[in-house]
């Protein structure tokens, strides 16, 4: 079986400050402090493979144990809820690190994600609970036990503050604190067109101090500061506009008319441009108000190209 590496997940940035939208749905989960690893059924050899984050294991090589978990597992059962190998079950397996875990928190499997093979997304939360549910009852026959990685909250994106508020919590009694939290989008969980993270992580600022990482949190005062920025430039960077100038491009015969993800470069390389001339000759007041005009408006213009793209490509199929 060819081993699926899990996603890189990128640290919350100002730039990502729009990445998530009001309304959207997410889930905030517990940053687990261990071993990221996986699991999955292998049709060719008919066994319960496991891997760490970067390569295969064995008997040689277990992960501090976490491959002996697996092969202790019921090779039907988990055949069954992979559906032959289909889905890779990825989580994190408590070792210790630099979070301190009661003991009997360590040398257990905390399942936060699934990934679909022959769709390549990832699977939305209520999938992932609905599996983790069937794995646990099947593998608890076998006297082995899993665990769903904490959740926070699931519902619709409410703002970076709200997020914020759940930072140093931990329903594993990490300490001195939880290490952080990770939002995950279940909007843009295939996240072709969206061209920002549909999974970021904050990192609590004491665990940073206690794991000697100087790459401080962002400031949620300096997001609501950028994203009021944005919002005032989103009045004339609109999605009207970004279709007009799409338009001219198509006359101008820099693009053709049945343009796709293949001229996103050439629209890239034209339209930021296009968009910041236009908005400075119908909008100079507004353009002159905001500070760092340029690059917001570069940020939302192509927010509205990726959507045009979307709603092109769905009108086709």
């Amino acid at each position: 079986m060819i081993q699926k590496k899990y996603v890189d997940i990128e640290r919350l940035k100002l730039k990502y400050e729009s990445a998530f939208k009001i309304g959207e749905e997410i889930t905030i989960s517990e940053k687990v402090d261990g071993s990221n690893a996986a699991f999955s059924y292998d049709v060719e050899t008919d066994s319960v493979v496991a891997f760490s984050r970067r390569q295969p294991l064995n008997e040689m090589n277990t992960l501090n144990g976490f491959w002996e978990w697996t092969q202790r597992l019921d090779k039907n059962a988990i055949m069954i809820a992979t559906q032959g190998g289909r889905l890779v079950i990825f989580g994190e397996w408590l070792t210790k690190h630099t979070i301190k875990y009661p003991d009997n928190r360590y040398k257990n499997f905390y399942m936060f994600d699934v990934w679909d093979t022959v769709t390549e997304q990832y699977l939305p939360f209520e999938d992932v609970n609905a599996i983790y549910a069937g794995l646990s009852k099947a593998i608890g026959k076998n006297e082995e036990v899993i665990y769903l990685a904490p959740i926070f909250y699931t519902g619709p994106f409410k703002g970076w503050e709200h997020v914020y508020s759940f930072l140093g919590q931990s329903q594993l009694d990490a300490d001195p604190c939880g290490e952080g939290v990770v939002i995950k989008s279940q909007d843009r969980l295939d996240n072709k067109f969206s061209g920002t993270p549909a999974y970021v992580k904050i990192v609590t600022e004491k665990f940073s101090e206690v794991h000697k990482d100087h790459r401080k949190p962002v400031d949620p005062e300096e997001l609501k500061k950028k994203g009021a920025l944005r919002n005032y430039a989103a009045t004339i960077v609109t999605k009207r506009r970004a279709e007009k100038l799409l338009q001219k491009m198509v006359e101008d015969q820099i693009i053709p008319e049945n343009w796709d993800e293949h001229d996103m470069g050439t629209i890239a390389k034209n339209i930021n441009r296009l968009m910041y001339n236009d908005c400075k000759k119908e909008e100079p007041e507004t353009v002159m108000a905001i500070e760092n005009f340029g690059k917001l408006c570069s940020g939302i213009t192509m927010e509205h190209v990726r959507t045009i793209l979307k709603e092109r490509t769905e009108v086709k199929i």
